[in-house]
Parts: C-alpha cells; structure tokens; sequence
C-alpha cells in the first residue's frame, strides 16, 4: 500500500487556493480540491507509467485527460446522497462510486473514499479493461471522462456516505479504460477531445468544457442543424455541457447517444460500400459505389426526440420527407443505458438483410413489397443518397423507445437502394472520398 499512502500524505492539503464558485455546503472548497488533486494525480500516475503496486505497474496511457470540477453535477451527486440511502442512483449517463461508512466514520471520510476505491487496484493484474476486482477504481481513471464532482453526507454517528459522480455512464466488465501507450508530449498527442493541451510533466491533456467537441470521428461527420452556421451558438441545454456539444440546445440527449448512432450506421454503411454484407441466403450484396457517409443533424433530432418521449411505441406522423426508423427495446441486463438501447437499435435495424426471406434482390432495388416488410429498416440506413440522421431515445416503463430520422428518405419504390460499383466511383458531385464512403 506505499503507493496508495504516499498518494494520500501528497493530497493531504490542496495544491492551490482554487474558488470553485459552487453553491453547496456539503463539501468545502479545500475538499472539492483535494478529490479533484486526488482524481488527477492518480490519473497522471497512470498515464506515466508510474502506477505501482509492489512489482506491479499500471499504464502508460495515451489520450489520459486531465479533470475538472463541475458544480451541476456536484448538486446532482449531493440530491443523490441525501438521507444516505443504501443505493442512491444518478441519471443513467453519469458513472458513480458510492462509499458508506458506518460504526467509525473517518475524520475526512470523503478522502478515505477515495484511498478505499483506488486500493482494489491492489487486487487486480494491471489492465486497460474492467474486471470485476477494479470498479470503482476504474471510474476513476476513465480516460474519457472529463469532469467530476463528490459529495459527503454524515447522517448519525454511526452512518455516513461520501460518492463522486463522473460524467461517463459507469463502465462495465470488460469495457475498456484507457489507451494503452504513451503519455502526451505534445498537443497533437491529444486527439480524444478537440482543442486540447498537453501537460508534458503530467502526461495528461487539459480541455476547456466550453471548447469541447465529441471524440475524434464523431466530430468529422457531424453538422449542426440547418442554418445553424450562420447564427450564435444557443446556450446549452444539458447540466452537463461538455457531454452536449453537437445539439447544445436539446438537453434531453447527449453527444454519447448520438456518436453511438451516427458511428454504427457508418460503418455498417461501409461495410456495404465494400461489398461484406450477406443476406440471408448467404449471397454477399455488391458493392456501393455511391455510398454517403451520415452527418448528425440536430432539426432532426428534434423532431425523433420528440415523438420518442411519447413513449408510444408506434411510428410517427413524419413529414413526408423525412424517414424514420423506431425500436421498442425492453430494459435488461445488456441494455441498461440509453446508450446501449440505441446501439441495440442499429444492431436490430441492419440485422434484417440477415435473416429476412423478403429482401432485396442483386439489383439491390426497393419495390412495393418492401414498403411495409422487415426489411425496410435495413434498407433505410443503407440507402445511399441519405446524408442526414438524427435521433431520440426515451427510458420508458421497462423499455428504451428509438426514433431516428433521416433525410433526404429514402424507400421509393422502384428506385435502387445504391448505385453499385467499386467504392467512391459515384459518388455526388464536389463530394470527397474517405474510402469505401462519399463525403459531403
């Protein structure tokens, strides 16, 4: 455990005289700085390489950030833990360590949460995925995550309960933590979230909330709403705003939603435009040659959103030109998040070309007796000259409820689905090619 104390006697008193200008008494300024302290330097150890326990050591880790402070989520923790329930919960896109004492309450019982967390390290082989002996541990050092906030509540003097909440949803075994490789040394280093800097000494990379855009790849192909480039950015919506940075003004949904989305529908897309999709039969579909790669767009989303929070379970009355896929999927051991309910959705939605005897043939034509069969959910993310997706997912009682939109639609009948050819040779005019897909 020399590690582990060493860490401690180090965070002991705060690093600096930060006013963190939250509005709650729970905790103090001197101890919002000693858990953040605690989080980073921990974080940083990881990142160096510098992690050890005995002959162990943890890391190194590229792409590790650097935390800040979030007093939202401070008062969403500190609503949590009032009364010191035995479970207390946060909404589902937020991860949470929860540490109850009682019998003897430690005299800084939010610090020792910390040290009783980072100590089911001690128990495990260093990893870069979650098992079932580093939890809490693992939240901690999320190399995605991006702000915390801790709270305390002592209750009696036998009863008290500290907890910090994270702003990733909390991981699962054998999700991974982090990127193995080397710390930062350069801003360049940094490429999970954009504009960032790097600390050299630290290894880690420090981004402002109000400058932070979704992860590498989510950025690229996404779009605000129509018209949106020409106007102010609206306020954000979320109580977290660095988790709501392509829809600012919808603080219903969260950038992990959406990028879950738009990155599982283009690669499938790809997968197509390269000719590995099979059908049914086992015949593979031929390839696209005119396949567009979907930007996220945020008018869209609003009008998914929209009908997903009437929870209703049926298809809406989408203007004409849009189109629109929905999936009803119920609460369970693999799908507890929003998250996960979308992705269940895409996997359900393409899944179709899979196992439907009423598919589309070679010519890879939409036909009439496709507009009401299984397949039109397939056919709908495949059709080529959609460049626009945005989506809507409500927790419902028991069952996640999808929509997602999508313009221009596509499912006219006698029309192909794609043009077929080698990839990018048909693409849209002035369009660029990021092969197998057309960029717009």
């Amino acid at each position: 455990m020399l590690a582990l104390v060493a860490l401690l006697l180090v965070i002991t008193k705060p690093s600096s005289e930060t006013a963190f200008g939250c509005n709650l008494n729970d905790v103090t300024d001197e101890e919002r700085e000693q858990a953040l302290s605690y989080h980073n330097d921990l974080r940083s150890q990881l990142a160096l390489g510098s992690l050890d326990y005995y002959e162990a050591s943890w890391g190194p880790a590229a792409n590790m950030y650097q935390l800040t402070w979030s007093c939202s989520l401070e008062q969403t923790v500190s609503n949590a833990i009032q009364g010191c329930p035995s479970s207390p919960s946060v909404p589902e896109e937020y991860g949470l360590n929860v540490q109850i004492w009682t019998l003897t309450t430690p005299s800084n019982f939010l610090l020792e949460s910390l040290a009783v967390w980072q100590s089911q390290y001690a128990d495990s082989t260093p990893t870069n995925v979650v098992d079932s002996k580093i939890p809490d541990f693992a939240q901690m050092i999320n190399a995605k995550t991006l702000t915390v906030a801790c709270s305390k509540q002592k209750c009696s003097d036998t009863l008290a309960i500290a907890a910090c909440i994270y702003d990733q949803p909390r991981l699962k075994e054998g999700d991974e933590i982090f990127e193995e490789g080397a710390a930062c040394s350069s801003n360049a280093d940094c490429t999970t979230y954009t504009p960032a800097t790097c600390n050299s000494t630290s290894g880690l990379c420090a981004v402002e909330v109000s400058t932070t855009t979704p992860p590498t790849g989510a950025a690229a192909t996404t779009t605000p709403s129509s018209g949106a480039g020409a106007t102010a950015t609206p306020p954000n919506a979320h109580p977290n705003p660095a988790i709501n940075q392509i829809c600012p003004a919808n603080g219903h949904m969260n950038d992990r939603i959406r990028t879950r989305a738009l990155d599982m529908i283009n690669y499938r897309r790809s997968q197509l435009a390269n000719g590995l999709v099979q059908k049914f039969n086992g015949n593979y579909l031929p390839k696209a040659g005119n396949m567009v790669q979907l930007k996220y767009d945020c008018s869209l989303e609003n009008s998914a959103d929209t009908h997903a929070k009437t929870c209703s379970r049926t298809n809406s009355n989408a203007a004409a030109d849009i189109g629109e896929t929905i999936k009803n999927a119920d609460v369970s051991t693999t799908v507890t998040t929003r998250v996960e309910g979308m992705g269940e959705a895409v996997k359900v939605w393409w899944r179709k070309i899979k196992t439907e005897t009423v598919s589309i043939g070679m010519a890879v034509t939409f036909k009439s007796q496709h507009v009401n069969a299984p397949i039109r959910t397939f056919t709908t993310l495949a059709w080529a000259t959609t460049t626009r997706i945005g989506c809507g997912v409500e927790k419902c009682n028991g069952f996640f409820f999808i929509v997602c939109h999508y313009q221009p639609r596509g499912n006219i009948v006698n029309s192909v689905i794609y043009q077929t050819g080698e990839p990018c040779t048909r693409c849209p005019s002035g369009a660029a090619c990021a092969t197998p897909l057309c960029v717009l």
